[in-house]
């Protein structure tokens, strides 16, 4: 299981980012600022509640240098289909990882004993080591006020 005080394991892939597909590096992704990963299981009804939530707040996160990023198990184009279900996916500023093949997911360990994806959230510090790793088999809503807060101390 991926540990907190570990290296967070680089990754690269297409996304979905402000409504266009991008292909994003570790680099791109992490660039040195304290980050949020979360890993939606289930995309099928859009973009959920907390992440539209941490959109709209994005001014305050980036204020800090942190950066966040969604892992969904989707292609880049069924993630565009269902961002423009609840919002235009060009406001959307949180970059959407496809991750069809759930292979960052694997690498992330945030899959169950079955194969089945995860609902999870890995906080990875500006040093690029893991400071928390949340998981449930339930999708489970951010507290978007706690996380800023958390963004403050790393």
């Amino acid at each position: 299981m991926l540990a907190v005080g570990e290296m967070a394991p680089a990754f690269s892939g297409l996304a979905v980012v402000q409504g266009e597909i991008k292909s994003l590096t570790w680099r791109d992704i992490h660039g040195g600022k304290a980050l949020a990963l979360f890993f939606e299981p289930n995309t099928e009804t859009g973009c959920a509640d907390h992440l539209v939530s941490l959109n709209e707040r994005s001014h305050e996160w980036k204020s800090l240098d942190a950066s966040a990023l969604v892992v969904c198990p989707d292609t880049p184009d069924e993630i565009l289909r269902r961002l423009e279900r609840r919002l235009h996916p060009e406001d959307f500023l949180l970059p959407m990882v496809a991750d069809a093949e759930e292979r960052v997911a694997s690498t992330y360990e945030v899959v169950s004993p079955a194969g089945e994806a995860l609902s999870g959230r890995i906080l990875v510090d500006r040093e690029g080591r893991v400071r928390e790793v949340a998981l449930s088999d339930a999708p489970f809503p951010t507290d978007v006020d706690a996380l800023i807060r958390q963004w403050e101390t790393l």
